[in-house]
């Protein structure tokens, strides 16, 4: 006479269970990456905004005839930035010429990550003229 058995085995569920297991691990792994890089990315953009503004000061300072050559470091706070930030803005006057400057804009900083830590460096260069006053 044959039984016939209906239903899921032990064995079954057991491989079930470790498939999804692996599964979720997988994606939980990409969700934390993904928010560790969006996190990084944020960061980036706040001192990308911060050379961003301070070339447009250069600019300004250009429109009212003041720009100076010369070297000028700064350490402003970024809300939301864990390190300090060293804002060096290098002007220069351009060989050849009495109205043309080279404005060089590098912010430095260093990134605390879980398990490591790594220097970052963001330069911003324009050309601006003197306008004819």
């Amino acid at each position: 006479m044959r039984v016939n058995m209906r239903g899921t085995t032990l064995a079954e569920l057991l491989v079930a269970v470790v498939f999804l297991g692996v599964c979720v691990t997988s994606i939980l792994a990409c969700v934390t990456s993904s928010q560790e890089k969006a996190t990084y990315a944020k960061r980036r953009a706040m001192v990308l905004g911060l050379l961003t503004d301070q070339m447009e000061l250069a600019r300004t300072s250009v429109l009212q005839n003041t720009i100076v050559a010369g070297v000028n470091t700064t350490n402003p706070t970024l809300t939301g930035l864990e390190s300090a930030v060293t804002l060096t803005q290098t002007v220069v006057l351009v060989g050849g010429y009495t109205t043309l400057y080279s404005v060089t804009v590098t912010a430095t900083w260093t990134e605390q990550m879980p398990n490591y830590t790594r220097a970052e460096t963001m330069t911003l260069q324009t050309y601006v003229r003197l306008t004819d006053a």
